[in-house]
């Protein structure tokens, strides 16, 4: 799947099927090309109230055939030469099915059929009967000659799945039975979580080998997994060979968007960047505030997603309901699409410039212990178990924050990452209380910094193994300087006194709060360690006891590179109470060990800014993400002569604005560029054309 641009893909979710009985199809393919889409995904099955055997194609296999309304695309897409892609879905059975075909629904431990979250019917198992009717369908409608299917789903509940089918084929292949009160031993959750991501696995490809064998230029992709737990058996690392696409929710915003950070678009970007390799990527922007799905987001929140997908090289899916594509809010969109497309030989195809890797282990997410939004394939989860552990997803979230307020370019990596190595072309690697670790990602580590790399871990990075068992000694101490830990603290109301250093620079305070859990590292010998924890308060109002020797901070030169472990959950807490101390030295740490590519006034925040090349051409991406406002967003404040340096090491031909439409002046030394956007609303682009670099006229001078 290579578009050659950028690829806009509606999706208008259609009425009922009585209602489609009677539906314009050319009026809405013509309301999509009005609004700028390149694609659309088309629905050709009754999903209202889940899937319910309802074919608006001709079928040999459905329950019940209604108007063909797949010809009817086909025919108005082809005259257009937009993508029509087909909505496949692979994980909501209708209760008109139960008793039709009981088989076919997920099954807890106690033989009952697990309830979906959307009101009504219940996920379908993927290796009960379903499959081969899925298949069936699937193929009937690749004759049809479509560009692509697209699955809505498969995911597994995390109640399940007990049906006959399941235990069968993991009894087959471990040769023993499982059982809800097994899934707290971490080898029996591991077996039953690698029997699901396997499944998926399988299904999808065989749905791609039975879609090429009547139209083999046909695309496949499925509804991945975002930043969270996989523990619903999704993985997309397994799926991907299987793919021509990555797609996940990164857009979907739902309930009360205080809580959501809202460069979540971003996450997602990169995080698939990383899985899929080199094909395409696809972030999915609902344009309703769920679950309230008629009700349109404003127009920030709209620019924000959108842009926000784009500066981290994905495409973008964008879906509303059908009832809702003449609201004078899709305007927005309209103006977004047409600003995208006409700049998408720029926009499209665009690779990282990154430095810095920041890791989401989905291995950590899965064995350790994480909060996780409500997704439609995510089971919510806001309390966690274990006291003693942080919190996964908040550690990510802090250095992210810290990451995109700083105007640092970035990638996000993941555990595949580390355990294969080749991790030489960052200069720094994070690590945000990673606690479960193999041996060939700790490994991947230690020679990763021996080599000259730098890294920066929090709390128990690495203190568990890869299933989530704790180890007994720490597996990186040498490589941070370690003679033994003492196990783990949880502090209610205590400080951390402050040295002056490089790492404390910026900061007035001389006692900051000290993070809720800490681990009680012993330094090695000739460590050297940066301020330390004070002794445990009795009560918020005793006076400051002693210092203990217990460091806050050790810093350590290995090999050619340099460690720096922070002993406490300082990302986590920075997520929770935003202490600017916290962040300063989140910030001071990450500017000591990787070199900056963007330069601006940092009292900038509401701006987060990407980097992205192709060829010759450098595109600053600026998108105006402020924090200090409610959500959702209404409107943003404008922006004005935005001064701005970026490390080109080659004097630029001219460099232009996309949306302001204004060629820039600049000056130029020693590698920077530096120049001024006149004016910056919700996104704006700056492309940066640079010679080739045997062209004596871009020489460094």
């Amino acid at each position: 799947m290579n578009p050659g641009r950028l690829l806009l893909i509606a999706d208008l979710i259609p009425p009922g099927p009585e209602a489609l009985e009677r539906f314009d199809v050319g009026a809405q393919v013509e309301a999509i090309t009005r609004l700028g889409f390149s694609a659309q995904h088309i629905e050709v099955t009754d999903v209202t109230v889940g899937e319910a055997g309802i074919a608006f194609f001709d079928s040999k296999h459905a329950r019940l055939n209604r108007r063909d309304l797949l010809k009817e695309y086909r025919k108005h897409h082809g005259r257009r030469g937009s993508w029509d892609i087909v909505y496949f879905n692979v994980h909501w059975l209708s209760g008109e099915l139960m008793p039709l075909h009981p088989e076919w629904f997920q099954r807890d431990g106690r033989g009952g059929i697990i309830p979906i979250p959307y009101g009504s019917g219940g996920y379908s198992c993927i290796n009960s009967p379903f499959r081969d009717w899925a298949m069936e369908m699937i193929r009937e409608i690749g004759m049809y000659g479509v560009k692509g299917i697209f699955l809505d789903g498969p995911v597994f509940s995390p109640k399940g799945c007990y049906c006959d089918a399941c235990r069968a084929g993991f009894k087959g292949q471990h040769g023993l039975e499982y059982a809800p009160e097994q899934m707290k031993d971490p080898l029996v959750f591991h077996k039953v979580l690698t029997f699901k991501q396997e499944s998926i696995a399988r299904f999808v490809r065989d749905v791609r080998k039975s879609l090429k064998s009547v139209n083999p230029d046909a695309v496949l992709y499925m509804n991945g997994l975002p930043l969270g737990p996989g523990t619903c058996g999704r993985d997309n690392r397994r799926v991907a060979p299987w793919q021509d696409a990555l797609l996940a929710e990164g857009g979907f915003l739902s309930g009360d968007l205080r809580d959501l950070p809202v460069w979540k678009p971003a996450a997602t970007a990169k995080w698939l960047e990383t899985q899929a390799e080199g094909k395409p990527t696809i972030v999915a922007v609902a344009g309703r505030h769920g679950p309230w799905n008629r009700y349109l987001l404003p127009a920030a929140e709209t620019w924000i997603a959108y842009a926000l997908s784009v500066a981290n090289g994905a495409h973008v899916w964008y879906g509303i309901y059908d009832a809702n594509r003449d609201d004078p809010r899709m305007n927005t969109v309209r103006e977004i699409n047409r600003l995208l497309s006409a700049h998408s030989d720029c926009l499209a195809q665009t690779a990282s410039v990154a430095r810095v890797a920041l890791v989401w282990s989905l291995k950590n997410a899965n064995f350790y212990q994480t909060t996780a939004e409500q997704l439609d394939f995510v089971e919510g989860k806001a309390v966690l178990e274990h006291r003693m552990k942080s919190d996964a997803r908040r550690a990510f979230n802090g250095w992210f924050e810290v990451l995109s307020r700083s105007h640092r370019l970035f990638d996000v990596i993941d555990d595949h990452c580390l355990e294969r190595g080749g991790l030489s072309r960052y200069e720094l690697v994070i690590l945000p209380n990673v606690a479960c670790m193999g041996e060939k990602e700790c490994r991947s580590i230690r020679d990763y910094v021996a080599e000259g790399g730098n890294v920066i871990a929090t709390y128990d990075t690495a203190l568990w193994d890869a299933w989530g068992r704790p180890r007994e000694t720490h597996p990186l101490k040498e490589v941070f300087e370690i003679s033994e830990t003492e196990g783990a603290e949880y502090l209610r109301c205590d400080h951390v006194a402050l040295e002056p250093s490089p790492l404390t620079g910026g900061i007035d305070q001389s006692l900051i709060p000290a993070p809720h859990l800490h681990i009680k590292v012993v330094p090695a010998p000739g460590a050297r360690a940066h301020m330390h924890f004070q002794e445990k308060q009795p009560s918020s109002y005793c006076d400051l006891p002693p210092k203990t020797d217990h460091p806050f901070l050790l810093k350590n030169r290995f090999g050619k590179g340099t460690a720096l472990l922070f002993t406490g959950n300082i990302d986590a807490m920075y997520e929770t109470y935003r202490f600017p101390e916290h962040g300063r030295l989140m910030r001071n740490a990450v500017d000591g060990l990787s070199r900056r590519d963007v330069r601006m006034d940092e009292e900038s925040t509401s701006l987060i800014v990407n980097v992205r090349e192709k060829g010759n051409r450098r595109i600053l991406h600026l998108v105006n993400c402020p924090h200090d406002v409610g959500r959702p967003i209404e409107r943003v404040k404008e922006l004005r002569d935005v001064k701005i340096s970026v490390h080109t090491g080659r004097r630029p031909r001219s460099i232009r604005t996309i949306r302001g439409e204004c060629d820039l002046s600049f000056s130029y030394a020693e590698g920077w560029v530096s120049f001024q956007v006149p004016e910056v609303r919700e996104y704006e682009a700056a492309v940066i054309d640079l010679p080739g670099k045997g062209d004596e006229r871009g020489s460094d001078r």
